[in-house]
């Protein structure tokens, strides 16, 4: 997607390794295991990235009214079934899934600020996450398979060259999303007590299937 670079939202970080986030490269088929095999550009458009962190547990209903639509449905404002669509709106009301599979590597020196570049992430693949998003697209539900707890974020407004959702951590993260070919790209990261960023990775952001 866009910017090799991605920079991160400026706050506190948390030092909770639990979080990651990731922005993949474009698809060209998938993984063992099912994930997208990526090689496109990372997440976080016009040079920025996005909150994120997950966890088990969580539900639809976690997001409040117009919860995310069922499993398999193209995402669409109003959990509209857009098949094919890759425009931030088609986010809107669908399951979805992320699939880390680049992770960043903390050099000697902490980052200067959360910007973050693509040239300091490696190839790794992790344990994917279940994403939810609210019908209205305000709101996101990322949940670890690989178990842990869910973890609710809003969307920030004022971004609006990609889906930026600051995380409800206790000390802070982001997971964006933006628009890439042929999957949509995401990052998410989680900041730190004492330095900028804990950990971030990339992957690809794919409909969920049935």
């Amino acid at each position: 997607m866009g910017s090799p670079n991605v920079s991160g939202a400026a706050g506190k970080v948390r030092d909770d390794g639990s979080a990651s986030a990731g922005a993949a490269p474009s698809n060209g088929g998938t993984t063992a295991g099912g994930a997208p095999a990526s090689a496109g550009s990372p997440a976080g458009g016009g040079g920025s990235a996005g909150a994120l962190s997950a966890g088990s547990g969580g539900s639809a209903a976690a997001l409040g009214e117009g919860g995310a639509a069922g499993a398999g449905e193209a995402a669409g404002a109003g959990g509209q079934s857009l098949p094919g669509c890759r425009q931030l709106e088609c986010l809107a009301g669908a399951e979805w899934v992320y699939w880390p599979d680049r992770e960043w590597q903390r050099s000697t020196a902490n980052p200067a600020s959360t910007e973050l570049l693509e040239a300091d992430y490696q190839p790794k693949m992790a344990s994917p996450w279940d994403v939810q998003i609210s019908s209205d697209g305000q709101q996101i539900l990322l949940t670890a398979r690989a178990g842990g707890n869910a973890v609710q974020g809003l969307r920030d407004a004022q971004r609006t060259d990609r889906a930026w959702f600051d995380l409800m951590l206790a000390i802070g993260g982001r997971f964006v999303v933006q628009v890439g070919a042929p999957n949509f790209q995401a990052e998410y990261t989680a900041y730190g007590s004492g330095v900028p960023i804990v950990s971030s990775t990339r992957g690809a952001l794919t409909l969920k299937q049935p």
